[in-house]
């Protein structure tokens, strides 16, 4: 068979020869990069426990800070509390103004009828809601006055909500 065609039986061995080489080298790459890989998981299959183990412990030491820190916030705003009254509480473009004269321009701006809570929340910056709760107990007895004076500047709406006295002009046109 070798001397059959002379130069292509001498170049087929050759090339058969040449894709043994390049298996065999194919496979030795491939082995000692499955060695190297194989290393690194057994170094990662170490590490992954140690680094559980941290971040359990981190999460535990968070735990204790958030704990101490909602402690401190607690402290801090029952202080708060006991000092601001819903007068030092309003919103600082709001400042200088009568309550009623801020109530109106909320009303009439939203053009909507607003809870009083909804209200207390846009004229006051109320801290906790002890402070908002003060604020709209506040703001309600000036509502109610401001609905059952000789010249009412908003309207009561339902039980609990008002309007100013364009929007309820609007609604019943």
């Amino acid at each position: 068979m070798k001397e059959n065609s002379g130069i292509g039986e001498v170049n087929m061995p050759e090339s058969l020869e040449q894709q043994r080489r390049a298996i065999e080298a194919d496979i030795a790459k491939r082995k000692h990069q499955l060695a190297e890989q194989e290393a690194e998981l057994m170094h990662l299959q170490v590490l992954i426990p140690q680094l559980r183990a941290a971040i359990a412990n981190h999460e535990s030491i968070l735990t204790s800070v958030i704990r101490e820190l909602d402690a401190e916030q607690t402290i801090y705003s029952s202080d708060l509390t006991i000092h601001r009254s819903p007068m030092d509480m309003i919103r600082p473009e709001y400042k200088g103004m009568k309550l009623g004269d801020i109530a109106a321009h909320v009303l009439e701006t939203c053009q909507i009828p607003l809870t009083t809570t909804e209200l207390a929340r846009r004229i006051y910056e109320a801290k906790n809601d002890d402070e908002l709760s003060r604020a709209r107990n506040s703001l309600s007895a000036e509502l109610r006055g401001g609905v059952k004076s000789t010249h009412p500047r908003w309207q009561k709406i339902g039980r609990n909500a008002y309007a100013s006295l364009q929007y309820s002009q609007e609604e019943a046109a």
